[in-house]
């Protein structure tokens, strides 16, 4: 008498392995390659543990949907198995050796591979060395400056900005970042940005002859006389052997 309920019950599992396991699999290719909602949306801390949590909600939805109908005389049953089922993978588990990650060893493996891939020029590849980066540490500098860089060499310049200023909003000033953010405004065609990232990282670092020299350049530009005699004064005082010094001096006196 117990026969049909017992094979719909052992159909019913079967659909539902077949949903757990094509799930996992799922779960198992998650990764950060929608970065852009991390460079995006304000860089998310959370977002991977997120998309888990939708991902699981979804799940369960459906593996509840499956069993309610099913699981009425045969409930004893099916929990029969679930049971066994667990205990038998706890003996696995329990019989594996666990194995120790240091994340700072898995940081430094990860920065060094990201490394050899940009001077390779495989920006692609080194992206996603940076992104496994963030997803160990939400919060590390190093590895938003160096993906900022990776999309200024792929001419991604947006990307880039919101990147590197999302540097800013997690370290604070940084002269080195500003000039970056400078060199990304300037390739996108936008010299006020341009000039004013310039002047910030310049104030921040101002016997830089490099900060000095762009922002001499971008103040010529932007034909502001008052702050090209400035930089000129500072330039040769801090590069005296600058051979654009002549040519910088006859471009403030047209302005």
């Amino acid at each position: 008498m117990y026969t049909i309920p017992i094979i719909i019950i052992v159909i019913s599992f079967s659909v539902i392995i077949a949903i757990l396991v094509k799930h996992i699999k799922e779960l198992a290719n998650l990764s950060v390659e929608s970065i852009p909602s991390v460079r995006e949306a304000k860089f998310k801390e959370k977002i991977i543990s997120n998309r888990l949590k939708r991902s699981l909600s979804h799940l369960l939805e459906q593996f509840t949907g499956l069993i309610i109908p099913f699981f009425t005389k045969g409930a004893t049953f099916f929990k029969l198995i679930i049971h066994k089922v667990s205990e038998s993978r706890e003996k696995i588990n329990s019989k594996k050796p666990k194995v120790v990650v240091n994340k700072d060893e898995q940081i430094e493996k990860l920065f060094d591979e990201a490394d050899k891939l940009i001077k390779r020029g495989e920006f692609d590849e080194s992206e996603k060395k940076l992104i496994s980066i963030i997803e160990i540490d939400h919060k590390n500098i190093d590895a938003f400056a160096t993906l900022g860089q990776v999309y200024f060499e792929r001419k991604n310049y947006s990307e880039a900005k919101q990147t590197l200023e999302h540097v800013i909003r997690l370290e604070g000033a940084s002269d080195e970042i500003f000039f970056d953010l400078a060199l990304i405004c300037k390739a996108m065609g936008n010299n006020a940005l341009w000039f004013n990232y310039l002047k910030k990282a310049q104030k921040l670092n101002q016997n830089n002859p490099r900060y000095l020299d762009s922002l001499l350049d971008a103040a010529i530009v932007m034909k502001d006389k008052i702050v090209g005699l400035d930089v000129y004064k500072r330039l040769k005082s801090a590069d005296s052997s600058n051979a654009k010094l002549e040519q910088f001096k006859k471009k403030i006196s047209e302005l």
